[in-house]
C-alpha cells in the first residue's frame, strides 16, 4: 500500500531531468540546525548537542537520535577530512503502519523541496528481489539533495516484517549518469 501510495504521490509531483549543480552554502538540510556541506566537525557536532550522537564503527558517521528510550532516529552526518560532507534527514513517521502518516511525511518532505526551489529533478527508481526480501526506491536528485524513499520487506525468519522510510539527504557524491 505505501509504495503504490508513493508512486501515486509522486506521479503528480512533476519532475524532469535537468542537469545537476554542485552543492552551495544556500544547499541546507535542517537537522538540528541547518546544516550545509562543508561546515566543520566541531561546528556540527556542537549544534547537535542536545541529540543523541552514536558514532558508527568504522567511519566518521554520526546516527542522530533522540535521548528518548527508545531513541528515535533523526538523521546522519557523515564528515570527510574534518568537513560535513553528507546529512541526511529522516522524516519517516514513527507509525510506520500508518499510510496516512506516511503520505504526509513524504508531502513534508516534498513540500520544503519545493520552498527550496527545487522543481526540477532527475527521478531513479530501483527494485531488489531475493528470495529472503524485496527492496523498493525511488530517489529524486535535484541538484545537491535527493530525497530518497524506501520499502523493505523481509519476507522469512526472525526480522520478517514491513518497513518504509523517508530521507532527505544533502551530499557531494554526484548523482548517476541520466539513463537515455
Amino acid at each position: 500500500m505505501k509504495s503504490r501510495l508513493a508512486g501515486t504521490v509522486l506521479l503528480f509531483f512533476a519532475v524532469s531531468v535537468w542537469g545537476q549543480t554542485k552543492p552551495t552554502d544556500q544547499d541546507t538540510v535542517r537537522l538540528g540546525a541547518d546544516l550545509h556541506l562543508g561546515l566543520t566537525r566541531q561546528f556540527v557536532l556542537s549544534r547537535l548537542a542536545g541529540y543523541q550522537l552514536e558514532q558508527i564503527a568504522g567511519c566518521d558517521c554520526w546516527s542522530v537520535r533522540s535521548k528518548d528510550t527508545p531513541p528515535l532516529v533523526f538523521g546522519e552526518v557523515i564528515f570527510a577530512n574534518d568537513k560535513l560532507d553528507l546529512v541526511e534527514r529522516d522524516w519517516t513517521p514513527d507509525e510506520t503502519e500508518d499510510s496516512f502518516a506516511f503520505a504526509q511525511a513524504l508531502q513534508g518532505a516534498l513540500e520544503q523541496f519545493g520552498k527550496e526551489g527545487r522543481h526540477t529533478c532527475q527521478l531513479n527508481t530501483n527494485a531488489t528481489h531475493t528470495p529472503w526480501a524485496e527492496m523498493r526506491s525511488i530517489t529524486l536528485f535535484c541538484g545537491a539533495k535527493r530525497l530518497v524513499i524506501q520499502t523493505t520487506e523481509i519476507l522469512a525468519g526472525k526480522n520478517k516484517g514491513k518497513a518504509a522510510s523517508i530521507q532527505e539527504v544533502l551530499t557531494s557524491e554526484e548523482p548517476p549518469p541520466e539513463k537515455k
